[in-house]
């Protein structure tokens, strides 16, 4: 991530979903407060991986990535690190995300 049109876009987001929870899981890790390193790229990726699961027919996915993101949420201790999964969850998350 960045990729370079919509169509290669999409691959990348199609290769980090068939990573599975897992795989995801490795990205959101990867999210660090402001000023201990350069994750610029998993924040793309995550944010970008978020407005994909909501399109029509991807149900499955939005749970999973909603699952991840709640996780990650619960783990982090940072406000800023917080803040960032909270907004990925404004997009992907649905009924589970509400208490949270």
């Amino acid at each position: 991530m960045p990729a370079k049109n919509a169509k290669h876009r999409n691959k990348l987001l199609d290769d980090i979903i068939l990573m599975g929870h897992d795989g995801i899981t490795r990205f959101a890790k990867l999210i660090a407060p402001h000023g201990t390193g350069n994750d610029a790229r998993a924040r793309f990726a995550l944010g970008s991986l978020a407005k994909y699961v909501t399109r029509p027919g991807a149900e499955q996915e939005r749970k999973m990535c909603s699952e991840v993101f709640l996780k990650a949420l619960s783990q982090a201790t940072d406000k800023e690190v917080k803040a960032f999964f909270i907004r990925q969850l404004q997009i992907a998350g649905k009924d589970e995300a509400v208490t949270p």
